[in-house]
């Protein structure tokens, strides 16, 4: 993905904040959950921005809407989890706010927003991912 393609993305999901009246962070990732860029709104803090950058982590990581991920985690001994972890999905967020975007059927990273209730972060989320 290019850098121009990604920060359309970011774009858009910053016109959906606006519209929606939020002060949101947004980030987009690669297929491999490595930022490409990101942006902060006025308003919204580091923390929300690393929130946004593991929401868009997650998404790209697992291939699916960040909101589902947690589910796939249930059940799973603690020594699973740490392998995981080890395994490069450490700073995942698996709460509603990432979603993967695909070119042509395949993965090619991952929206993710932050700073809203979890609702509009997938809606603003989505915005981004639409136009890709």
């Amino acid at each position: 993905m290019k850098l121009s393609e990604a920060q359309a993305v970011i774009d858009a999901a910053i016109a959906k904040a606006n519209a929606l009246d939020v002060q949101i962070s947004a980030a987009v990732v690669d297929r491999v959950g490595d930022i490409i860029t990101l942006a902060r709104m006025d308003g919204s803090t580091k923390l929300i921005t690393n929130i946004a950058q593991g929401k868009a982590r997650a998404s790209a990581l697992l291939g699916m809407p960040s909101g589902e991920c947690a589910k796939h985690f249930d059940g799973l001994p603690l020594s699973s989890l740490l392998g995981l972890w080890s395994a490069g999905m450490d700073g995942i967020v698996c709460v509603p706010g990432g979603v993967p975007l695909l070119r042509d059927g395949e993965l090619v990273g991952a929206v993710g927003a932050s700073g809203a209730s979890g609702t509009q972060d997938e809606e603003i989320a989505r915005a981004g991912a639409t136009w890709f």
